[in-house]
C-alpha cells in the first residue's frame, strides 16, 4: 500500500482498507468498522499524494457504509453494508447509479 495510506491513517485514526490508484492520486476506503467506532461516515476518499482529501463520499443512507471499492471495466464500483452496490464518479465522488443488491 502507498505511502498515502500511513499519511491519512495518522491523520484521521482510522485505518486505509486498501488503496486504488486514480491518476496521480488514491481511493481509499477508510476501514468500515474503525469508521463507524469514529463516526466518520464519509469513509470513501480521494487523496492526492500529499494526503489532501479531493472528495468524500458519503452513502445513500446515513446508517450505512462502505466496505469495499474495486475498479470494473473503468468504473469506480463501491459496496455498502446495507447492500447497494455503487457507480462513483471518479471525478467528484458523486454516485452515478445506485442499485440495491439484496
Amino acid at each position: 500500500m502507498p505511502d498515502i495510506a500511513d499519511l491519512h491513517e495518522r491523520a484521521t485514526g482510522v485505518r486505509v482498507a486498501k488503496a486504488l490508484p486514480c491518476g496521480d492520486d488514491h481511493i481509499v476506503p477508510l476501514d468500515y468498522y474503525q469508521a463507524s467506532q469514529s463516526r466518520i461516515r464519509a469513509n470513501l476518499r480521494r487523496l492526492k499524494s500529499t494526503g489532501e482529501v479531493v472528495w468524500a463520499a458519503f452513502t445513500p443512507g446515513a446508517s450505512d457504509i462502505f466496505t469495499d471499492v474495486a475498479w470494473r471495466d473503468g468504473h469506480l464500483v463501491v459496496r455498502t453494508w446495507e447492500c447497494f452496490m455503487i457507480t462513483v464518479d471518479q471525478e467528484t465522488g458523486r454516485p452515478v447509479e445506485v442499485l440495491f443488491t439484496k
